[in-house]
């Protein structure tokens, strides 16, 4: 078997005087040969042609993808000059959207935020008469398996 050396790179091939003897009396039998020449020259040409194909499809998905943007950046000029115009008319006095003018607001708390704020003391409230009651417990139980059951009561009641 022949075998490779370990650095040994298959796309960096090793030339010795015999590998170039040997490739040159094959050239010269190719040239001698009409037919095999002109089959060469057929596959050198049908080559060229499809390199050629490859980049007009290249230059022709460039042309698209081009044509693609400059209508992209047209529809975007559009909707900036659109609303570039409704801004100077100012068409929508009352959204803040469009004008300048902030809406006047208010530090007084809603109708929503006052039961909001109502359910939260609710909920505080009842969380520490919960706390009292686990206080309660431990103070009057000395054992701390008992201690540590009541704890774990507690906080799976607020969540």
């Amino acid at each position: 078997m022949d075998q490779k050396a370990k650095d040994y790179d298959p796309f960096v091939p090793v030339f010795n005087e015999d590998h170039t003897k040997k490739l040159r009396e094959r050239s010269r039998v190719d040239q001698s040969s009409s037919q095999i020449a002109s089959v060469i020259k057929n596959l050198v040409v049908a080559q060229s042609t499809k390199v050629l194909a490859v980049q007009a499809i290249f230059q022709k998905g460039k042309l698209e993808a081009a044509v693609r943007i400059f209508d992209t950046f047209k529809l975007i000029g559009y909707a900036t000059g659109e609303a570039q115009q409704i801004r100077k008319l100012h068409l929508d006095h009352r959204s803040s959207r469009f004008s300048n003018i902030k809406p006047p607001t208010s530090s007084a708390y809603t109708f929503k935020d006052r039961i909001r704020i109502y359910d939260l003391r609710q909920v505080e409230e009842q969380a520490q008469e919960e706390e009292k009651e686990v206080e309660e417990v431990t103070l009057t139980t000395d054992d701390p398996i008992q201690y540590l059951f009541n704890q774990l009561l507690f906080t799976i009641r607020l969540v």
